[in-house]
């Protein structure tokens, strides 16, 4: 149950970082980072 919780939290911080690099005047690194996390998400 503790390691459910702990992954949960994680992809979560994953997913608020992800959102932050998207943001309307993210450098293209940035977005490029986002949506390299974002492809890790889905898998």
């Amino acid at each position: 149950m503790l390691i459910s919780c702990w992954c949960n939290f994680m992809y979560y911080q994953m997913f608020v970082a992800t959102q932050d690099g998207l943001g309307r005047n993210a450098p293209v690194h940035s977005i490029h980072g986002s949506l390299l996390a974002v492809g890790e998400l889905l898998r």
